[in-house]
């Protein structure tokens, strides 16, 4: 209580506003500074102060029914400003000498903390039990239940095989060949024509993918084609959006955290495409996976109440061909 704010807690940089904006303006010694830095300064000093004046407002209306204060100084002379002094000037006056303690004299400012005869008696009511709490103050909440997560390739399943991997073997081949083709799709649209392939090469080369030279050219040829082809115009148009993250309820108790590959959304409809790299792909609607049919159902339920109004079409994208084959 005996001590006040200082220099040491200014800030060092002071922002000078004008018509132009917020000039930053570096704090200098009390010797070097000009009219400007130091009418910043004085600003700083009085909103410190204001705020170390509310701290001890705060700080005495805590107190339900006793406050002690005490203080402990270096020197007999209190710092001027300290929270000490400031009490000791507003409170003196009303204050009696109370005692000594250790050649220190006590101060007290006391009341009778008499309520007024309704408070009392409504205090008396609650000690003796006769206010009664609301019914919902003995209720136990409802339980509640976090939905299961599940991602985009495990939709459709029962809830208990959610969990468990898919590998099998070549699994793991496979799911980096996956990988590497879906980064190219998503980075290599936003290129133009005439230097994806380069581009597409390029990484291909990089060390830490660790392909053959055979897999590298499989890759590239099987991505520039779909890039190339006709009939993927609208996957890939101007302001469509790749790796897109989506979360959503699906269900009683289950929640989806994917990313959709290709997003593209125009003024009437909303185009959903998932990329998919089976060797070889299935012609037929009918004979599409039914785990790959969940997800872009889930896809479109989640997407739907998004743009209302909108027709939301779902594809996949069979990289192996290449082929588009809209779901229905």
């Amino acid at each position: 209580t005996c001590e006040k704010p200082d220099g040491t807690k200014m800030p060092k940089i002071y922002f000078h506003e004008d018509s132009k904006g917020k000039l930053p303006i570096w704090r200098t010694s009390s010797a070097k500074r000009g009219r400007l830095v130091t009418q910043l300064y004085e600003r700083e000093q009085q909103a410190m102060e204001e705020e170390y004046a509310r701290l001890l407002y705060v700080a005495m209306t805590r107190a339900s029914d006793r406050l002690y204060i005490a203080g402990a100084a270096a020197t007999k002379n209190l710092k001027d400003g300290s929270w000490y002094s400031h009490i000791e000037t507003s409170l003196k006056p009303h204050m009696q000498e109370a005692s000594d303690w250790q050649g220190q004299t006590v101060w007290r400012l006391e009341n009778s903390q008499d309520k007024p005869a309704k408070d009392k008696q409504e205090e008396t009511e609650i000690i003796t039990g006769r206010l009664a709490p609301p019914a919902w103050a003995t209720l136990q909440p409802p339980a509640e239940k976090s939905p299961l997560w599940v991602p985009p390739s495990r939709i459709g399943l029962d809830p208990a095989e959610i969990g468990n991997s898919p590998a099998s073997p070549g699994a793991v081949d496979r799911f980096k060949r996956g990988t590497i083709i879906h980064t190219l799709l998503q980075y290599l649209p936003e290129l133009a024509p005439e230097i994806r392939a380069d581009a597409c090469r390029r990484y291909l080369a990089r060390k830490g993918l660790q392909l053959a030279e055979a897999e590298a050219q499989d890759i590239a040829r099987e991505v520039l084609l779909l890039l190339a082809s006709p009939g993927f115009e609208a996957v890939f148009a101007p302001g469509s959006m790749a790796e897109v993250p989506l979360a959503a309820l699906i269900g009683e108790g289950q929640a989806l955290s994917g990313r959709i590959d290709r997003l593209a959304v125009t003024q009437t409809e909303v185009l959903i495409a998932d990329y998919k790299t089976n060797r070889p792909p299935p012609v037929r609607l009918e004979d599409v996976s039914e785990q790959y049919r969940a997800q872009l159902a889930a896809y479109r339920a989640a997407l739907t109440p998004l743009f209302p109004g909108k027709n939301i079409r779902t594809a996949l994208i069979w990289t192996d061909g290449p082929r588009f084959m809209e779901m229905p």
